[in-house]
């Protein structure tokens, strides 16, 4: 990892315990945003800030390719394939850094535009605000967010976060991460789906090649419970990852696969189908990060998603190629 590089300064022994600390420390960060952020918004929480500075920007640009362009929060699926410009902007903050309880401001931009299918733009603000604090062998972290999201220029969904963790190395290698999560989710339109979600999680954390890459399989429950009763279910999510940095020099690509499957029973009847809904996913994700300069990358994303489900909306097959640059200060 690019941020191991001053400890290498030291004597081994010194060098061998500041690097275990600083995965661990890395992992809770990045289970932390696993666990309680939307796919869109996690990359905002998943790179800690360098060690010499408070604070870091990223900027990335790019395209992607959708061959079922959709709205997952409203059921809403074109059955059409589109192209879209990508923009995200990130920026993180650390304060009381050498205080017993440190905090970390985030922030990111996001804006997807499609080329023809306008009525899916879909453009957010989100805002992080987090601590975490050794607690003799455990880590303890809270994390608050709030989001506003806006689609085809019009307002569409807010969301309230707040999530406690408790991280613990087992061993040297093998670090282990529960949570609570709670949200409070108001969309401007879809009254109907406004919800109270409640869900524990547990993810587990296997480091190796000096903690550049680790392997990481984890388990949610979520309760969701909905204004409107036909959009109540209990969730359950497993997925395994890895991510690898392929050698320590600095231009070392970065590679990233990911396995999720969930089911969500919905516990009573959509007045659509006349029965109760249930929807099995299965996602498939890959990535590679090329570095192209000291504060510049290439990135190249491919995400399948089968989707099974008695209401034809949430019934299909999907997938996304996204390129884009990436730059990071």
């Amino acid at each position: 990892m690019k941020t191991l590089g001053p400890f290498w300064k030291h004597d081994q022994r010194q060098s061998s315990a500041r690097h275990k600390r600083h995965g661990l420390a890395a992992a809770w960060i990045i289970g932390l945003a696993g666990i309680i952020l939307p796919n869109t918004h996690a990359a905002a929480a998943e790179a800690p800030t360098e060690p010499d500075k408070p604070w870091s920007i990223t900027l990335e640009a790019g395209m992607l390719n959708d061959d079922s362009v959709s709205i997952d929060a409203l059921d809403n699926r074109s059955g059409q394939a589109d192209q879209a410009r990508v923009f995200n902007l990130g920026a993180a903050y650390s304060l009381f850094r050498q205080s017993a309880l440190p905090i970390k401001v985030s922030y990111r931009f996001s804006k997807t535009s499609y080329q023809d299918l306008k009525a899916f733009n879909l453009q957010s603000h989100t805002a992080f605000l987090s601590t975490r604090k050794k607690l003799s062998a455990f880590d303890a972290g809270f994390l608050y967010g709030f989001s506003h999201t806006e689609l085809s220029g019009n307002p569409f969904l807010n969301f309230h976060t707040v999530s406690p963790t408790l991280g613990h190395g087992l061993t040297t290698n093998w670090y282990v991460l529960g949570g609570y999560n709670y949200q409070n989710k108001t969309f401007h339109t879809a009254k109907s789906r406004n919800a109270q979600v409640n869900g524990l999680s547990f993810d587990n954390f296997f480091f190796f090649d000096e903690t550049r890459s680790y392997i990481k399989a984890g388990y949610r429950f979520e309760l969701e419970n909905a204004a409107g009763s036909e959009f109540d279910f209990a969730g359950h999510y497993l997925d395994v990852s890895l991510k690898s940095t392929l050698s320590a020099s600095p231009g070392a690509a970065t590679i990233r696969f990911g396995y999720q499957y969930y089911l969500r029973d919905y516990t009573n009847e959509t007045p659509s189908i006349s029965r109760e809904r249930e929807d099995q996913r299965h996602t498939v994700k890959a990535e590679i990060s090329v570095p192209v300069h000291e504060h510049a990358q290439v990135n190249v994303a491919y995400k399948y998603v089968k989707a099974h489900s008695n209401l034809s909306t949430s019934d299909f097959d999907e997938n996304v190629v996204n390129v884009s640059l990436a730059l990071k200060f």
